[in-house]
């Protein structure tokens, strides 16, 4: 043996790319036990995490190992975590199509051409069906078509009605291969699937998958939810996840910022006005802070991220109203904010000027601030806003 020296990073490579004859070929080859106990967790996660690849080449690989372990010494007990891990890995194989078509053979291991009429591949049609929501494409499709061959009325069977709920589950996975794949499998088993107790029973954890990062999970939830339940938005469930989803409106993807407002209007059309969105002000103030205190420091030109995020921030404070006034106002006199930058001293007087009157009395009363530079910050954002009223005017005369 000689030495192999793998980064987890590459080791992960290996995982999602399904390379499982890479993994073992490092497992053999390295002398270093403890690199071969990260290669063994690999191939437990790939199993255990349902990733894709090849069932048979992962079967032989986890035989292997076992094998190599056992004859070994000197391992420690890297080498039992090792047999430990492989030996679980092997437990939790999902069953290839192949194999359990091997099932069915003679002692001679002869196929009987009738065999899809047999008692013995009826006994084993639950394991077919539960083959639908591998997430391999091709075991998912032959399962289907050795079903058909089986019994073509399968989707009325008993086994297909148990594994609805796995089925409705599957709807939330992070791969939407495998989230098209339940939902075809659902609409053969029991087109009425949304209106069952299975999944009622699961509507939270679809609401709770709407403050998922992935925008493919997160509209697979509303789908599905819209499907089972249009009253969704006016549960406790749905109430619960607000301020996760307001915390939503600043994330740097535009996409989770977009699908968040549309969430918050199904759940409640006057959010802005709600306890969780006057909470959230601070927040809101200190994202802006954030990207431009940074961008004034680095001294590097505004980049298309940072802008959407500015404004969708200064939007939502606009759409808060009265709460967001006097943060706004703050922000004005922050010198460490505002010096630096003018885009943003408009955008926060602009958002204030579309705030409206409840924001001009406030920045009145801040004429009065013992503080001058309140008093000046209040004073030049008055003039910018009288000045964008007059812009807006079709005439606009000097008082006086």
């Amino acid at each position: 043996m000689s030495e192999v020296t793998l980064t987890p990073e590459q080791i992960a490579k290996l995982m999602n790319a399904g390379d499982v004859v890479t993994i073992e070929k490092n497992f053999n080859y390295s002398a270093d036990w403890n690199t071969r106990e990260w290669l063994a967790q690999a191939l437990r996660e790939m199993v255990r995490q349902n990733l894709s690849f090849d069932v048979e080449l992962m079967k032989k690989a986890l035989r292997d190992i076992i094998e190599l372990c056992e004859a070994e010494v000197g391992g420690g007990t890297y080498q039992t975590n090792c047999i430990r891990m492989a030996k679980t890995a092997l437990n939790e194989l999902p069953t290839s199509i192949e194999s359990l078509i091997e099932t069915l053979k003679d002692k001679d291991g002869v196929l009987d051409p009738n065999w899809p009429y047999s008692e013995a591949a009826k006994l084993i049609v639950p394991d077919f069906i539960s083959a639908l929501k591998d997430r391999n494409y091709t075991i998912r499709e032959s399962a289907i078509e050795v079903l058909e061959k089986i019994d073509p009325n399968w989707p009325i069977s008993e086994a297909a009605r148990l594994i609805v709920p796995d089925f409705i589950s599957a709807l939330k996975d992070k791969e939407g291969v495998v989230r098209k794949a339940a939902t075809n499998a659902l609409e053969k088993i029991d087109p009425n699937w949304p209106y069952s107790e299975a999944a009622k029973l699961i509507v939270p954890d679809f609401i709770s998958a709407l403050k998922d990062k992935d925008s493919g999970i997160r509209q697979s939830a509303i789908e599905v939810l819209e499907k089972i339940d249009s009253n969704w938005p006016i549960s406790e469930a749905a109430r619960l996840i607000v301020p996760d989803i307001i915390s939503a409106l600043k994330d740097r993807d535009s996409g989770i910022r977009q699908s968040a407002i549309e969430v918050l209007e199904k759940i409640d059309p006057n959010w802005p006005s709600s306890e969780e969105a006057k909470k959230a002000v601070p927040d809101f103030i200190a994202t802006l802070k954030d990207i431009d205190g940074w961008r004034s420091i680095l001294d590097i030109r505004d980049d298309d991220e940072n802008s959407g995020v500015r404004k969708f921030v200064y939007e939502v404070l606009v759409l808060i109203g009265t709460a967001a006034v006097k943060p706004l106002i703050s922000l004005l006199t922050d010198k460490d904010y505002w010096v630096v930058l003018d885009s943003p001293v408009e955008s926060a007087v602009e958002a204030l000027d579309k705030i409206g009157e409840p924001a001009l009395a406030s920045l009145i009363m801040a004429l009065k601030d013992n503080d001058y530079e309140v008093q000046w910050a209040a004073a030049s954002a008055l003039g910018e806003i009288r000045a964008a009223q007059c812009r807006r005017a079709t005439h606009c005369y000097p008082e006086g």
